[in-house]
């Protein structure tokens, strides 16, 4: 539409402490953990499954599939899933001691918090 005013955005992700408005949002290191989540987004939007890697009994790499939905924890159009980049990740918190160290991203939902 003429006039509309469209903000920067990645496929699925409407709600995160990431904002796509600004400039450093856009960084190497950002756009590396921002889109895989729109690209499994995008997935589950064309009902897709990703491919999943992971290591059997004898530690080889074995390939399987799982929903977009699956790995949130959550719908992925959900109204109710946050994206908190470069987060902490709560729950490992009772084995590690001192600080917590960041990882790439954790789902939460948006109504209580909770991380999926």
């Amino acid at each position: 539409m003429a006039g509309q005013i469209i903000n920067p955005s990645l496929f699925g992700i409407k709600h995160s402490n990431r904002y796509f408005e600004q400039k450093d949002a856009w960084g190497k290191n950002q756009f590396n953990s921002s889109f895989p989540v729109a690209l499994a987004s995008y997935l589950q939007h064309k009902n897709i499954d990703n491919v999943y890697l992971m290591l059997d009994k004898q530690q080889k790499v074995k390939h399987a599939k799982i929903s977009t939905q699956k790995l949130y924890g959550i719908p992925p159009d959900s109204n109710d899933l946050f994206f908190s980049f470069e987060s902490v990740y709560t729950p490992y918190d009772r084995f590690v001691i001192g600080e917590l160290p960041r990882v790439d991203l954790v789902t939460q939902k948006r109504s209580n918090g909770a991380v999926l």
